[in-house]
């Protein structure tokens, strides 16, 4: 692959990088480019086929059942682009590209799984076995300028289909940050954005969200800042990149909205907690403006269906209140979110639709 570039879906928490676009790192070789480059929890396709001509790539469920039918037209060097509005491609999903007449390739996304423990720095990941990875910590938390890459590596699963990395030493994993992963066939290349499990909560909203691991249940709770508990919830971390909400309840059943002031944690890891406050936000013809607690952690991305295109990120002074420019024709209609930090990289959140 030589530096194809796509757009990533980097989950809920991920808010940090500055670039709407990412360049996969450079693969050493098959011979051939392979005709398709899709990223799980996206909705997007890089395809290649005969220059100048219609193709059209096809999302199908495990099932058979077709998802997306999309349709571009490929330049003069056969290179086509595939968005696909709501429907993001998962592990197991087939790919199948075409011609008006003929099926380029008909491609099964592996079956790729992760674990990762935000305490222990560890990540597990399930795959084909006996076949690599390109795999790179990132560091996407509120506050950082990018979502700076550490120690890439080239691994490998073993025969049970498993690779086990302890990135202690490399990266000190928190809420928002990921760990990326490039898998390599010669019919695609799957990149693979795995956030970090952590705490994404909308201020004012009913339910309480985040990122956890594909099956394993999250507990909730939900205090008073004075520590009294107020209520809990369990949610379910669903795939391809581990995003739950609940609402939270009292032991009746009853729903409890959260109040600025309470403070939400969440089992995904021992300091997983967030303490919500108001979110002052405007956005104006040019230019927006929030304003987060002195001295936190920020970032904002624009929301076009499930593709995020992340814009920015820092640390605010202390007065908290941070500006930022944005052309209005290029986001008409996509939601803004903007984010406040703390140290442990859990963030809160508040958004609006550009008008």
């Amino acid at each position: 692959m030589r530096g194809r570039t796509v757009r990533r879906s980097f989950g809920a928490l991920a808010a940090a990088v500055v670039a709407a676009a990412i360049v996969l790192p450079a693969t050493p070789a098959l011979a051939v480019d392979p005709p398709l480059s899709v990223s799980i929890g996206l909705c997007h396709i890089d395809a290649h086929g005969p220059a100048n001509t219609q193709l059209t790539a096809r999302i199908k469920s495990p099932d058979g059942s077709v998802r997306a039918t999309l349709t571009d037209t490929s330049d003069s060097v056969g290179n086509a682009s595939f968005d696909c509005s709501t429907t993001v491609v998962k592990s197991r999903d087939a790919i199948v590209l075409r011609t008006p007449t003929a099926t380029i390739v008909t491609f099964t996304v592996p079956a790729l799984s992760a674990t990762i423990d935000r305490d222990t720095d560890k990540v597990v990941i399930h795959g084909p076995k006996n076949t690599g990875i390109r795999f790179e910590p990132v560091g996407c938390r509120p506050g950082r300028i990018n979502c700076g890459a550490f120690d890439e590596l080239e691994l490998t699963f073993n025969s049970q289909g498993r690779i086990s990395r302890d990135v202690t030493g490399v990266l000190d994993l928190k809420g928002s940050d990921a760990v990326d992963i490039l898998w390599q066939s010669a019919k695609a290349n799957v990149a693979w954005r795995i956030p970090v499990p952590g705490l994404d909560v909308a201020v004012g909203s009913g339910k309480v969200g985040g990122i956890g691991n594909v099956g394993d249940p999250v507990f909730l709770r939900l205090r008073t800042g004075g520590g009294t508990l107020r209520g809990t919830a369990t949610a379910t971390p669903t795939a391809p990149l581990g995003t739950f909400s609940a609402f939270i309840r009292k032991p009746s059943g009853a729903k409890v909205t959260p109040a600025i002031g309470d403070r939400v944690s969440a089992d995904v890891a021992s300091d997983a907690k967030v303490t919500l406050v108001d979110i002052p936000f405007a956005i104006g013809e040019t230019s927006f403006t929030f304003t987060c607690p002195a001295n936190a952690a920020w970032s904002h991305e624009f929301l076009d269906g499930p593709d995020r295109f992340t814009s920015n990120g820092g640390v605010a002074d202390a007065t908290g209140v941070v500006v930022q420019s944005y052309t209005a024709a290029s986001t008409h209609g996509m939601r803004l979110v903007v984010r406040c930090g703390n140290a442990t990289g859990d963030a809160i959140k508040t958004s609006q639709i550009i008008p």
